[in-house]
């Protein structure tokens, strides 16, 4: 299977762009939202991936292209846009088009693109690499914009559960998860710990991930 293929991905966001998220125990978890600020117009979705390749080319070629296109065009139409593209499409997009130019977003966009590649060509394809970007990803697309973007990634259902609890108690909030999931502490956390034992529970999950409450 090529994840390089702008085919796989079109038919990727058609079947997938309305469905719930089928997390498996063993899949990459990834958390993609665009937010219009001026609008509330939002995006946002959880998508489950069999391999590390597939989560960085989902990042390559839907990630990245709605994210910067929504931060062109969505400023002065009130709007997000989400799609499957190709890098040359993008740049053409960017460079002309009706609402404007903004050499900022075209630099950002190149300097992501190329960040994307270095990951792509290391023969580790470390996970870690692939965070590291999403961290900084939202540096641009942030609070400050009209158009706000951001990515997370997860190893899996275990390692973004432990996440969960850990942010939750760290911002003082754990009761506010508690309430959401109906759920104390020591059952969320046992939950994601023993969801190999039970994987009943992942609809369950799949359903507080759909809620919008991790927004």
């Amino acid at each position: 299977m090529s994840y390089n293929l702008i085919y796989y991905w079109e038919h990727f966001l058609d079947k997938y762009i309305d469905r719930e998220i089928e997390a498996k125990i063993d899949s990459y978890m990834l958390k993609f939202y665009i937010i219009n600020q001026d609008s509330n117009e939002t995006f946002y979705k959880w998508f489950s991936f069999s391999n590390k390749e597939e989560l960085l080319g989902f990042i390559k070629f839907i990630a990245l292209p709605s994210a910067y296109c929504s931060r062109a065009f969505g400023e002065k139409e009130n709007s997000v846009l989400v799609t499957a593209a190709i890098y040359e499409d993008v740049l053409e997009l960017l460079k002309n088009n009706i609402v404007g130019v903004d050499q900022g977003v075209i630099n950002n966009f190149k300097e992501d693109y190329e960040k994307i590649e270095c990951i792509e060509n290391n023969e580790a394809l470390d996970l870690e690499m692939i965070r590291k970007f999403c961290d900084d990803f939202g540096d641009f697309l942030d609070y400050k914009s009209k158009v706000i973007s951001n990515i997370e990634v997860y190893e899996n259902i275990k390692t973004f559960g432990r996440e969960l609890i850990s942010n939750f108690e760290a911002d003082g909030m754990i009761y506010e998860l508690e309430k959401q999931m109906d759920m104390s502490r020591e059952e969320i956390e046992e939950m994601f710990s023993n969801i190999d034992k039970n994987p009943f529970m992942l609809k369950k999950i799949n359903t507080f991930l759909d809620s919008k409450f991790l927004l």
